[in-house]
């Protein structure tokens, strides 16, 4: 009778520590994750647990996800995976002997998307990497991407490159291919069935060119260089070294990261001496492109636009207000002849305000970017608003010119500087620089003598490059006033 006893109670305490392996569902759609849940395993820290197609053998190759279990008693979480019958299977120490299995479903997700490739351009040189997206591979382990030519089949023989996708949205980055027609393609669990494909072409890498602005730059004047058709590495670089050094970073003198595939940079001014500009790929040291330049002390040259001796510019011109550009002829900052241009000041609903605008075309290339004139100072000439002799009210005046990055325009006006704005700031979208006077321009009303005069002198690429560093002036276009008695407009080339 006890030994019958003792039997059962065997018996009990065998089925009650018996292992038991659950799904959470036996049907998911391809979209879920399938969850395991499992009890009284026995203890050791190489028990694992396993999908396997649910036809397949224990062999490690049938394997699509697994985990160690770390514990007796616990659940699993598993990726999603594509449409099939699968098996859950539970291993002990680490082994292929087979303790416990459950049989699920998985059935495709009626609202599953396509599986789309994408690539970071379609057009890409021989030295770029190529970065591959992808969205809606199935989430199994062995999900791939490769490239291969455009035209040939998806045997492994054609594979150029490939990678496990590891993910079900993702990216994955192939090294640079040789000029050519390619394209990318997606497959799941390590099969050779087409799932996406995408195409891009490696191109010719184009000349690089390199060119300074000027041949001979003065000692204080910075060297611009404007290159093009760089690798487009964020590694790619340039410098300066003396002509005819190595390229060895100990002769370099000045560099900089090119940041740009086509672009330019400019350089900080240099002693008397000969030198070059160097262009080169990828963090290396050869040269795919150089321009030879000279540093030397350069006289002044500049190019009067306006001197009022015998007569002012014709080819003024006065775009609004009611008066015209006037020749005075009793005198001008030591001259015989000074130019008026008349404010027209009213009033309207709201408040005061200067209609008057001229201009002067100067259509000057990039030689000369220094601005000078002479502002006065007529203490006998009374304006058409009946002011007092000498008196001028309000106004300001701009230069327009080309750059690198299309127009720009500079406006100087002492109301900034009786409003207390003391630095240049930005307006129309980056285009137009605002700033202070650098000295009174009105004259009278309080503000500087009817009597003095000013000479004006400003370097337009070094005002521009306190908001653009690395921009440049490519032409001086026009100069442009709403009023003011002037005298010997003109431009510089330092």
């Amino acid at each position: 009778m006890f030994k019958k006893i003792l039997i059962l109670v065997t018996l009990f305490m065998g089925i009650l520590n018996a292992l038991t392996l659950e799904t959470s569902k036996a049907t998911y759609n391809s979209s879920e994750k399938i969850i395991a849940n499992f009890t009284q395993l026995q203890g050791d820290n190489e028990n694992w647990i396993a999908i396997y197609p649910e036809a397949s053998n224990n062999d490690w190759k049938n394997v699509i996800q697994w985990s160690w279990t770390n514990t007796k008693n616990g659940k699993h979480v598993f990726n999603a995976i594509p449409a099939g019958k699968y098996q859950v299977r539970i291993f002990y120490a680490n082994s292929s002997k087979l303790e416990a299995h459950k049989s699920f479903t998985v059935k495709k997700d009626p609202n599953a998307q396509a599986t789309i490739l994408t690539v970071n351009k379609e057009k890409y040189k021989p030295s770029d990497k190529i970065t591959v997206g992808f969205k809606n591979m199935s989430g199994d382990n062995k999900d791939w991407l490769a490239i291969y030519k455009v035209g040939s089949s998806n045997a492994w023989k054609n594979v150029i490159q490939w990678k496990w996708a590891k993910a079900i949205n993702g990216a994955q980055t192939f090294d640079a291919l040789p000029v050519g027609n390619y394209e990318v393609r997606a497959f799941f669990k390590n099969s050779y069935k087409l799932e996406a494909t995408k195409k891009f072409s490696v191109l010719v890498q184009p000349k690089v060119t390199l060119k300074t602005t000027q041949n001979i730059y003065d000692i204080s004047e910075k060297p611009v260089s404007i290159f093009t058709n760089l690798s487009g590495s964020e590694n790619d670089w340039l410098a300066i070294y003396p002509a005819g050094s190595t390229n060895e970073w100990k002769n370099v003198i000045q560099w900089d990261w090119a940041r740009k595939v086509n672009g330019s940079h400019v350089f900080k001014p240099l002693p008397a001496g000969n030198y070059e500009i160097r262009v080169f790929f990828n963090n290396s040291f050869n040269t795919e492109a150089s321009k030879a330049f000279t540093v030397k002390r350069v006289p002044i040259s500049s190019k009067i636009y306006e001197d009022a001796e015998n007569r002012i510019n014709p080819k003024w011109v006065r775009n609004s207000g009611r008066y015209n550009p006037i020749h005075y002829t009793g005198g001008g900052y030591n001259s015989r002849g000074a130019l008026v241009l008349t404010t027209y000041w009213s009033k309207d609903a709201n408040g005061y305000h200067n209609s008057s605008s001229y201009s002067l075309a100067l259509n000057a290339d990039a030689s000369k970017k220094v601005l000078e004139l002479d502002i006065g100072g007529l203490s006998n000439y009374n304006t058409a608003q009946g002011y007092r002799n000498g008196e001028m009210p309000h106004y300001n005046v701009s230069i327009w010119f080309s750059t690198l990055n299309g127009p720009r325009r500079i406006t100087w006006d002492s109301f900034y500087n009786h409003n207390g704005i003391t630095k240049p700031f930005l307006s129309n979208n980056g285009e137009t620089i605002n700033s202070p006077s650098p000295f009174e321009f009105v004259r009278g009303f309080g503000y500087a003598s009817v009597f003095k005069w000013n000479h004006f002198k400003v370097n337009i690429e070094s005002i521009l490059q306190k908001f653009e560093p690395n921009n440049i002036v490519t032409s001086v276009d026009t100069f442009s006033a709403t009023g003011g008695f002037l005298d010997n407009i003109k431009l510089s080339n330092r």
